[in-house]
């Protein structure tokens, strides 16, 4: 039941007062059943407070009901006002709400009034100000845009102030703000900006209606990077989870329960202090009796159950203000006396201040106190306590690629325990994974490709293991044997050691494996599954996502086939009907459950994993891919929140010389916008569930993506989104006229003969004809690359008819207002063609559209998207920030406080040098040796034309390199990156197995992971040999990883 409290404030000489409304407890607004207040408490010599409870059943939605007072006069029934009071209620939880009303006032007034005024401390430059941003609407809903600038206020304490009024602050349900330093009203990009590192928090025990609260904050702006990483969860969740000391008093209690004759004011004392140890508190002391009069040995006890944010709560009386305080370090003990007077450190620095406001605000209440609660947040504790700067290593490996013993042909869930177990031993405290999301859509080698994503959040059945489900006897028997066959070992005659068989991955088998052997399970067991409780609790917590996923794929089971978009039904689906297919009267209702059931066991299995790695001092790093597949269940249910007519990709860089083209619809931002990013922070949530850390794939795409119409297919073809385009006023203006010229393919003679040998030069006229003028061009049905891949067979061909629909200088129609320029146009014939100051003007606009045309709006773009990873999360987030960066990518990154990734042979100025110098990485970054994108060392090594550089000015030896990276090249490489100053340092699985010479493989091209430019690459590496080997059989390889990574001091 929900306890609803009216208390009505009212003359001393009317002294009975009725209420009646809408709801059957206060009468169903028959005066007869009409129901009497009772006066609780004089206020004052003129005011009253009369009071009712009633109880109401729990609603799981909105709702809005009316109400109004009545007095006698004449033993008739008057009404306060004309207008009926309204009040929203919304909640499913037992307990209290107060009403708190005022006879005759205004209807508005009847909603309640929260004046809450913040200040804060800061001393800004000439030209700063100081603005509050929150995820309240008051506070501009989380957008920095819309932050609520502050006023100055000249010899104060706190001299920026900023009052807001709330009409009500639900319990549970916190204030979260910042406060944000800038040198204008505007975020343009060459605003400088101090935004601070972690939100403050109002919570509250109960509902809040009415009330004046005072916040006295101190500035902290950004922590610094080796402080902030403490409050991540790696750190309080895993590495040292600082004890918690609990007081019972340190939240904010209702204000309206205590006797409004009271003149005490509940005070919250906060603090941030980082220092994760477990024999260390924090007290708190002041020359207030109730602080102590500065005696350690009565100081209050802070509780640090909010870590990194320490608070308490004091009940202070008016006569205790002015007074002074600070916060004192000391030993963990229960018995505080038990603690030596030198162990107590003091805060250094002058004495903090706290005092009440001097500009009271008319509430027009009759409590006696205008003042109902004060927050005192202190900022960083100034300590002379030591803090650490945690430098961490570890491996990388997708789960598909882990081998046990008791596997499937596959890594599995399962598997991470014992990887987690070999990892503690060689002192590693990350693992790394690539993404695990469900990617089955065609059944074939495709479905390998782990960022094409069926659903951004469900987990891929591949992980499962079959062993921990409820199997007979006989299907049991059946995997013993799969398995027995999919895990055979052989002797390595080179090494004489025992390696699988099956050295790789064999995804179309062991997937359709998998799945009939769970189909099998589940025919068994599935009336007992839709009876299950747990089951179905487990729909209900993840209702945003699962019905919508589990739906899916039982429909593209019934239409053998999974692409939604070739469905005589459901092509496009309502939420209603897909809450009745997940009903039992639905006719694919067993099918839904079999994938209910799935990811069930699915999240069981990870989750344990998970525990156990966490237990062991092991981190978990998961992967936020950029996409989605078009034929995912987000883009089936969730259209809108895409833009259907173009893919994301990736310009020309290291890693694909023709750009990418992933094949993933790109974001409507805007329309994300419109619903707060839920899509995001729902994802975000289901991560949070199983990663600790998280590594933000192409965090580029955050700032812009490169966006590629449907009609190209190759990643040169595309533009920025969003992006400021070249406007054909603006060519005009340049004197360029021509449109049909620069964005048309061209196509003369000599650009023929330069890209078609011979024997094509004679079949070029199957898909070119002349136009009116004489000039080649394309046939109507070969000019897009979308129609050229779809009816060219011939794959040479088909590359060259690419390279010639290329030939453009311009992207866009020819008739268009809008244009944007190829990236690379000055590489093409037809730009070669042009007449010189054509050229001239062209490479210009060229230039400023791709390097710096656009900073202003991508760093606006950013500073709106990039705080849902950096404030919706504990995760630590990685931003994988390779490729062609934009200039303002580093500042912003640097910013919010996100690391980005070094990759030593990616140099970041190759102006300079072809290469990273580790030594020069920065603390807030993440270092590897290589990618899953990349060659490893050892293929890295062979074919690069910088080798003797390498070997002569970054591992400093002299002479010639060798022709292989051998154990000591490679042992140099990997010491290196380990001795950088970057905070995580993560190195493959495969670069550390160079370093053994019974785990390095013959050919290092077998331990590539992916080649971009194939998009029908196949993922299938795998590690040849078991886990419980490297465990059991290799004790000193993994001596000699913990040897380099202590030696490095990278393990606390």
């Amino acid at each position: 039941m929900l306890k609803l409290i009216f208390q009505l404030l009212h003359n001393k000489n009317e002294t009975e007062h009725w209420i009646t409304g809408s709801l059957p407890q206060l009468g169903s607004w028959e005066l007869e059943k009409a129901k009497k207040l009772k006066i609780q408490t004089e206020i004052d010599s003129n005011t009253l407070l009369s009071q009712i409870e009633i109880n109401i059943p729990l609603i799981s939605r909105e709702n809005y009901f009316q109400y109004s007072y009545l007095r006698k006069q004449n033993e008739k029934f008057i009404f306060e006002q004309k207008k009926n009071r309204k009040l929203k209620i919304n909640s499913n939880v037992e307990g209290k709400r107060f009403i708190q009303d005022e006879w005759g006032e205004s209807i508005t007034k009847s909603q309640g009034k929260i004046i809450i005024r913040f200040k804060v401390h800061y001393n800004t430059n000439f030209g700063q100000n100081v603005y509050i941003t929150g995820n309240h609407p008051e506070l501009g809903k989380g957008n920095i845009e819309k932050a609520i600038k502050m006023n100055y206020m000249e010899n104060e304490l706190e001299n920026w102030l900023c009052d807001a009024s709330f009409s009500y602050i639900h319990k549970g349900n916190p204030i979260e703000y910042r406060y944000v330093v800038k040198s204008s009203d505007s975020f343009d990009s060459n605003n400088q900006i101090i935004i601070e590192s972690l939100p403050r928090k109002l919570n509250f025990s109960s509902d809040i209606q009415r009330g004046f609260i005072e916040i006295s904050d101190s500035f902290f702006g950004n922590l610094k990077y080796h402080e902030f990483i403490l409050t991540k969860s790696p750190f309080t969740d895993v590495f040292f989870k600082p004890a918690i000391f609990e007081d019972e008093d340190f939240e904010i209690i209702n204000l309206w329960e205590n006797d409004p004759k009271e003149l005490k004011i509940p005070v919250q004392f906060r603090v941030i202090s980082t220092n994760p140890f477990d024999n260390f508190q924090i007290r708190l002391t002041g020359s207030s009796k109730k602080l102590g009069n500065w005696d350690p040995y009565l100081s209050i006890p802070v509780s640090n159950k909010e870590f990194p944010i320490w608070k308490t709560v004091v009940w202070m009386e008016k006569e205790d203000f002015p007074f002074e305080y600070k916060y004192i370090v000391c030993p963990r003990q229960e018995n505080i006396s038990y603690i030596s007077e030198e162990k107590f450190d003091h805060e250094f620095g002058g004495n903090r201040k706290a005092k009440l406001t001097e500009k009271n605000l008319d509430l027009k209440s009759n409590f006696k106190s205008n003042i109902q609660a004060i927050f005192l947040d202190g900022g960083n504790l100034r300590s002379s306590q030591n803090q650490i700067k945690p430098r961490i290593a570890g491996i990388s490996i997708p789960v598909f690629s882990i081998r046990s013993k008791n596997g499937l042909g596959v890594g599995e869930f399962n598997d991470i325990e014992l990887l987690a177990d070999w990892a503690s031993r060689a002192h590693f405290r990350f693992i790394q994974i690539l993404p695990i999301n469900d990617t089955r859509i065609t059944g074939t080698w495709d479905d390998s490709y782990p960022y094409s994503a069926l659903s951004s959040i469900a987990l891929h059945p591949i992980y499962i293991n079959l062993d921990s489900l409820d199997l007979s006897d006989e299907i049991r028997t059946e995997i013993e044997n799969v398995k027995k066959e999919m895990n055979q070992m052989v002797r390595d005659p080179k090494t004489n050691r025992n390696i699988f068989k099956y050295p790789e991955l064999d995804y179309p088998e062991v997937i359709k494996t998998k799945m009939d052997f769970l189909r099998k399970i589940f025919l068994i067991n599935k009336e007992k599954i839709k009876e299950s409780k747990e089951i179905a609790k487990f729909i209900r917590e993840n209702s945003s996502w699962l019905p919508a996923y589990s739906v899916l794929c039982a429909l593209a089971d019934k239409n053998g086939i999974s692409d939604f978009n070739l469905w005589d039904k459901f092509r496009q689906v309502t939420q209603e009907e897909i809450n009745f297919l997940m009903t039992a009267k639905s006719d694919i209702f067993d099918g839904v459950m079999f994938y209910v059931w799935i990811q069930f066991e699915l999240d069981k299995q990870l989750s344990t994993a998970v525990k156990t790695a966490n237990r062991l001092g092991i981190v978990l790093m998961g992967d936020l891919p950029i996409g989605v597949d078009l034929r995912s269940a987000d883009v089936w249910t969730q259209p809108s929140l895409f833009n259907l007519d173009c893919n994301a990709g990736a310009p020309p860089d290291y890693f694909s010389k023709k750009g990418q083209n992933w094949f993933f619809p790109t974001y409507n931002w805007m329309e994300m916008e419109r619903s707060n990013y839920k899509y995001w922070i729902n994802r975000l949530t289901c991560l949070e569930k199983y990663f600790q850390a998280l590594r933000v794939d192409h965090i580029i795409g955050w700032f812009r993506i490169w966006e590629i119409p449907n009609y190209y297919k190759q990643g040169l073809m595309g533009h920025f989104n969003p992006s400021i385009p070249i406007y054909r006023q603006e060519l005009i203006n340049l004197g360029i006229q021509n449109f049909q010229r620069l964005c048309q393919p061209y196509l003369s003679f000599h650009v023929l003969e330069h890209y078609l040998e011979k024997d094509q030069l004679e079949k070029i006229h199957d898909f070119l004809e002349k136009d009116q003028f004489g000039n080649f061009q394309f046939k109507p049905d070969f000019d897009t690359q979308s129609k050229i891949y779809e009816k060219v067979e011939d794959q040479k061909m088909k590359e060259v008819l690419f390279a010639l629909i290329s030939e453009v200088c311009l992207l866009g129609n020819p008739d268009s207002d809008v244009f944007y320029p190829r990236y690379d146009l000055q590489k093409t014939l037809s730009f070669q063609d042009l007449d010189f100051n054509i050229q001239k003007v062209l490479l210009k606009l060229s230039n400023e559209y791709f390097y710096s045309k656009q900073e202003s709006l991508w760093k606006q773009t950013a500073r709106k998207r990039l705080p849902l990873l950096t404030q919706k999360t504990k995760m630590l987030i990685i931003a994988e920030d390779l490729g062609f960066k934009p200039q303002c990518l580093d500042p912003i990154l640097k910013e919010m406080q996100i690391p980005g990734m070094k990759i030593e042979r990616m140099s970041s100025n190759t102006s300079e040098s072809p290469f990273d110098n580790p030594k020069k990485f920065d603390y807030m970054s993440m270092t590897s040796t290589s990618t899953h994108d990349s060659e490893n060392i050892r293929e890295w090594w062979e074919i690069t034309d910088n080798r003797k550089y390498y070997w002569n000015k970054i591992l400093h030896n002299f002479g010639d390199p060798p022709k292989i990276a051998d154990i000591q090249v490679c042992t140099q490489i990997i010491k290196q990156n380990l001795e950088s100053d970057s905070m995580i340092c993560i190195i493959p699985i495969q670069d550390w197995f160079s370093i053994n010479p019974d785990l390095r493989i013959e050919n290092p091209k077998d331990e590539r992971i992916n080649y971009p430019p194939d998009r029908n690459h196949h993922w299938k590496y795998q590690i040849q040999i078991p886990v419980e080997d490297l465990i059991n059989e290799y004790p000193s390889f993994t001596n000699k990883i913990s040897r380099m990574i202590d030696s490095s001091d990278r393990y606390f």
